[in-house]
């Protein structure tokens, strides 16, 4: 008994978001964009933290990264697509996204690990939209977005050096 009461135990806090937009609508065959923040509680070591569709959701959902390492205080967005199978029918379906984080240094000893799911991802599917869905940006690809900046640099000097050419 004293031999447990030495082990240090730790429970990580960390909080979840609602998923955005709340309510998507979607066709048969159509995706759409949603994503949640994670964020870590400051006094906790660096955290490893999951996140997943509790099983039975109908719908498919993709997350554009598996798991996400946060440090002490972090917040980072979760973002993904849910796709509609075309012969899904017309109705509303509720997924819940369950999130679980671990301390990422192991430093922590015996850990009290705590899955959050309650985090509704709710989509309708309709025959006609009623509104927009909000946006929300795939994640970047950081290669591409450096070679195309690198490239648009290069034309812009090469256009810069033609027109001061013209112009003497």
């Amino acid at each position: 008994l004293l031999t447990l009461l030495l082990i240090p135990v730790a429970v990580l806090a960390y909080g979840v978001t609602r998923p955005l937009p709340y309510d998507i609508e979607l066709l048969p065959g159509e995706s759409g964009r949603f994503k949640f923040q994670i964020q870590i509680v400051a006094s906790e070591p660096q955290m490893s933290c999951s996140y997943n569709v509790k099983p039975g959701f109908p719908l498919t959902v993709a997350f554009d990264q598996e798991s996400l390492l946060l440090n002490p205080g972090e917040r980072k967005d979760v973002t993904g697509t849910i796709s509609v199978p075309k012969n899904t029918a017309f109705t509303s379906y509720t997924g819940e996204i369950c999130v679980s984080c671990s301390d990422a240094t192991n430093q922590a000893g015996t850990v009290v690990k705590q899955d959050v799911c309650s985090n509704a991802l709710a989509v309708k599917v309709v025959s006609t939209r009623t509104k927009d869905n909000m946006y929300i940006p795939s994640e970047e690809k950081p290669f591409i977005n450096k070679t195309m900046l690198v490239i648009g640099s290069i034309v812009f000097l090469i256009g810069l050096a033609i027109i001061i050419f013209i112009s003497h």
